[in-house]
């Protein structure tokens, strides 16, 4: 989610491991018709609209954020229909890693000065609609991921009045999960 790109509005992108087969068929000779698509709606998700933005319990001023979730499953093999025969599942399977755009105000000072040695883990919750949990209201989306920032050694005096990128790994633990995203959602928020 970044101000400054597609005016705002939070985008995702994906891929998908599936074991099913195509449903497309590919026509040598003939036509095929697919009807009219549909109008997008414009109840989209908008950085400006983050209500709840915060890492450990400190609210935080936020530029932009993006992250990746990777689970790295692989496919093995294919019997005579294009299934998988069986996944990979490897050590270090699942992970999330992503970066953050922070305002270097008293509130991220506090919060990097614990990590200028040490690593550290703390959730990061960014919320559009109620900020309510859990998530019930069309338009909700919640976002909290349980991360570790590493040790990072800054140069505060020369950032005061300015952002700062934060990187990040997500962080499992006893206590917390890696990745929770949940989303109330009855209105179309394509858009194009």
């Amino acid at each position: 989610s970044d101000p400054g790109t597609n005016g705002g509005r939070l985008t995702c992108s994906g891929n998908f491991i599936s074991g099913f087969s195509s449903a497309t068929k590919f026509f040598e000779s003939g036509s095929q018709s697919f009807g009219t698509a549909p109008q997008p709606g414009t109840a989209y998700f908008n950085h400006c609209n983050l209500v709840t933005k915060s890492i450990g319990a400190a609210d935080m001023i936020v530029e932009s954020y993006s992250y990746t979730l990777n689970n790295k499953a692989v496919r093995i093999g294919c019997d005579s229909s294009g299934d998988a025969e069986s996944y990979a599942l490897g050590m270090g399977g699942y992970e999330i890693t992503g970066s953050i755009r922070l305002l270097y105000d008293d509130k991220a000072k506090g919060l990097m000065t614990n990590g200028l040695t040490t690593a550290f883990d703390a959730q990061l919750i960014l919320a559009y609609g109620s900020g309510a949990e859990p998530v019930t209201t069309d338009g909700d989306f919640l976002q909290r991921l349980n991360i570790n920032i590493p040790a990072t050694a800054r140069d505060f005096a020369a950032e005061t009045g300015t952002m700062i990128d934060v990187t990040f790994k997500g962080a499992d633990d006893t206590t917390n999960k890696m990745a929770e995203i949940e989303i109330a959602n009855a209105v179309d928020r394509s858009w194009s």
